[in-house]
């Protein structure tokens, strides 16, 4: 069962959802995520839990997290969902489902999903950016951005399931999408990202530091898939291992 705690008193009525997840290519969702909430200095204020996630804890400045955080802006109508794990398949749909109540219980006007991409064709280009939208009208707001609209390809994970369940809602979501490399984490791509986050909420988050850490922050990013990844396969031996009797 999936469940959605938040603070007490917390408002989001008028708010835009940017979310980023760690499920999409090159981390870029979960790098760009961090970064947003670390330089606008946003607040916790709630966290999504479920007893299918793997059982993984993360501690920031010695401070244990949940790996699904919601933060809020304190001065702009702005909210940031961040996942920081490995989504297990078959609890998608209904993370996806309870976002997206979430959304409409709260009074979020819209959610901007962030993550990176591979080509499967052509030259790649760094600084390029894809989109998807829920809605025909929201395709001027890619134009706006000089963001590519995708018009054939495969959404996957957690973005994907919500983009696809907004659609059916009717309900205004966009998609953006880096250029980002498949096997390691990539903050150049995430800071393509942050760049048109700028634009979209009139912000001015410099992101020459992002590039310069990039080292660091892919060490970072690896340790931790590679911790997570290691939690969930423990998890799973202990499933599948049978229980010794107390008796014999």
């Amino acid at each position: 069962m999936v469940q959605v705690k938040l603070k007490k008193n917390t408002d989001l009525k008028g708010t835009t959802m940017i979310e980023g997840f760690s499920g999409g290519t090159g981390l870029v969702g979960t790098i760009a995520a961090n970064y947003i909430i670390e330089k606008e200095e946003m607040e916790p204020v709630g966290h999504i839990e479920s007893d299918k996630f793997p059982p993984v804890t993360h501690i920031h400045e010695g401070k244990p997290q949940h790996p699904i955080r919601i933060y809020k802006h304190p001065k702009k109508d702005i909210c940031v969902l961040i996942g920081e794990l490995i989504i297990p398949s078959e609890i998608t749909q209904e993370l996806s489902n309870k976002i997206l109540e979430l959304t409409e219980e709260q009074g979020i006007e819209k959610i901007v999903s962030i993550g990176g991409m591979r080509k499967t064709t052509g030259k790649r280009d760094r600084e390029k950016v894809y989109g998807i939208t829920s809605k025909e009208d929201l395709k001027k707001e890619l134009k706006e951005l000089d963001v590519e609209p995708i018009k054939e390809g495969i959404a996957m994970g957690v973005s994907g399931v919500m983009l696809a369940k907004a659609a059916e809602k009717e309900y205004p979501a966009i998609s953006l999408l880096a250029e980002s490399r498949r096997n390691l984490p990539d903050p150049e791509a995430a800071a393509e990202i942050v760049k048109k986050i700028n634009k979209i909420f009139e912000m001015e988050i410099e992101t020459k530091e992002l590039k310069e850490k990039a080292k660091d922050i892919e060490q970072k990013m690896q340790k931790l898939v590679k911790r997570v990844k290691r939690a969930k396969m423990k998890y799973k031996e202990s499933e599948e291992k049978p229980i010794s009797p107390m008796y014999g």
